[in-house]
């Protein structure tokens, strides 16, 4: 997939439909990264990408604060969890809450309710989302880019000619003069060689 394609109208779009239990878009299942990861992890869904690197970055962020793997949040605990990242956390860290309280932990947490508990205005809650957007399209262009690095490098080195392991064994007496010939100015202006085709 083209990395210009990965933009965050796109992903809020991908978000939704996860959001909605509908399916993605079509032509996110291009990303060459979910691709890569799929055949390591059989069954493994652009949902699942999509979750794993937001709730890796949340998770980070919060310095270790959470469960290893993502779990269903009833609505109540997610709102509480957005009000302790409000309080407590920089503005990234506000930003992968909201995507992933918003759209990912199970329970759709609205805006309004976001803003109550974490005691802010709810533009400020579409500033964090809009950041956090911004955030997840430079992680799956990184990832993405990463692997068409790789998907080049696999390419280039089929197409590549391979390095020639045609010798002439016990034939370098012979290949010696003729070069010495060919590279001497005072040498011979035609040299004939003669045999069998590709012999000496």
């Amino acid at each position: 997939m083209l990395l210009d394609a990965i933009s965050e109208d796109f992903v809020l779009e991908l978000l939704k439909a996860i959001a909605h239990h509908e399916d993605p878009p079509v032509s996110l299942f291009d990303l060459h990264s979910l691709k890569a990861i799929s055949d390591q992890t059989p069954g493994y869904s652009l949902k699942d990408h999509i979750l794993q690197v937001t709730y890796s970055a949340l998770k980070q962020l919060r310095d270790g604060q959470s469960p290893d793997k993502p779990i269903f949040l009833p609505y109540e605990t997610a709102c509480k969890q957005v009000a302790g990242d409000f309080r407590n956390g920089s503005e990234d860290l506000q930003a992968w809450s909201v995507i992933y309280h918003r759209y990912l932990c199970g329970s759709t947490v609205s805006v309004n309710d976001m803003a109550k508990h974490a005691a802010v205005n709810p533009r400020q809650i579409n500033r964090r989302e809009r950041h956090g957007l911004r955030l997840l399209v430079e992680v799956l262009r990184s990832q993405e880019a990463t692997e068409h690095a790789k998907l080049k490098q696999r390419t280039r080195g089929s197409y590549m000619q391979r390095p020639s392991t045609a010798r002439l064994f016990g034939r370098e007496t012979l290949v010696n003069a003729v070069v010495n010939l060919l590279t001497d100015p005072t040498g011979p202006l035609i040299v004939s060689l003669s045999g069998m085709g590709g012999g000496w």
